[in-house]
């Protein structure tokens, strides 16, 4: 179950609300410089993809759910 961003965690420990914050935050601004580079060079190749990672990076930023993060086994919500 996927707990909202500001929802205070059920071991209600100050540092995993932050950590999964910063998480966010971080994809959140590659994802608008990666868009910004696949605009501008939206004519070649790279700028395509750089423009698909950025969208990709943005969407799991807004959804809080990343299958990267998942697939290796990383836990930006727990505690180690």
């Amino acid at each position: 179950m996927k707990r909202p961003l500001l929802t205070p965690s059920p071991t209600n420990h100050p540092h995993e609300l932050q950590r999964r914050g910063l998480d966010r935050i971080g994809r959140v601004f590659v994802a608008t410089g990666l868009l910004g580079v696949g605009y501008r060079f939206r004519d070649s190749t790279p700028g395509a993809l750089a423009f698909i990672g950025g969208s990709d990076l943005l969407a799991t930023a807004v959804i809080g759910r990343c299958p990267v993060n998942e697939l290796i086994g990383l836990d930006t919500c727990e505690m180690e």
